[in-house]
């Protein structure tokens, strides 16, 4: 009898070694988005200045984009590319957000670039969106945009985000977005709040 039990048990045991082998959880993902960071400003890239340990390790056990680009030459239509999977432009958003400037810097940027001294093209390159028709024209990110967090949420993901967003002010599509939010910073890149 014990014979028999000690085959049952080893079977059973095996078989569930077998079936836990084949559930395979899914790999968190993280996507670090940077303002302004050159391909060699890490060490994992060659800088021999700076050392980036820890960003370096996440790079070596990761995914690392050597043959990447950015799709815009500002924040926030790059960041609605990469979340999109997307070329800003389809969907009307290729210049910055500027609706969250405060008033004054509003004044204090026309004033500079329209004085007598300075051509209207300077704030044509600044904000070439300036002189668009706002109720036509839209700058953030359409609520019908389909992101890489609603993918990943309908793969059974949280998805949580922290930093600068610079995508939309819209708290509704912020939510259809993420489920966990730490911490955010809900403002343009210059914008003063």
């Amino acid at each position: 009898m014990p014979r028999h039990l000690l085959l049952v048990l080893l079977i059973f045991f095996f078989y569930n070694i077998s079936v836990s082998a084949q559930i395979k959880t899914p790999p968190n993902i993280i996507l670090i988005i940077v303002d302004d960071l050159g391909h060699s400003d890490l060490a994992s890239y060659g800088n021999k200045a700076v050392h980036t340990p820890n960003i370096d390790s996440l790079g070596i056990k990761g995914a690392r984009f050597t043959q990447a680009y950015v799709t815009s030459p500002i924040c926030a239509p790059s960041r609605m590319g990469i979340i999109t999977g997307r070329y800003q432009q389809r969907f009307g958003a290729e210049f910055m957000l500027y609706d969250k400037f405060d008033k004054s810097v509003k004044k204090k940027i026309t004033r500079h670039f329209l004085s007598v001294k300075k051509k209207p093209a300077g704030i044509a390159t600044l904000k070439p969106d300036f002189f668009l028709d706002r109720s036509v024209y839209v700058t953030d990110l359409p609520a019908s945009e389909i992101t890489i967090a609603e993918m990943l949420k309908q793969k059974g993901y949280a998805t949580g985000y922290v930093g600068k967003w610079n995508l939309t002010s819209s708290p509704t599509v912020f939510r259809i977005c993420m489920d966990l939010i730490t911490l955010t910073i809900l403002m343009a890149h210059s914008a003063v709040m």
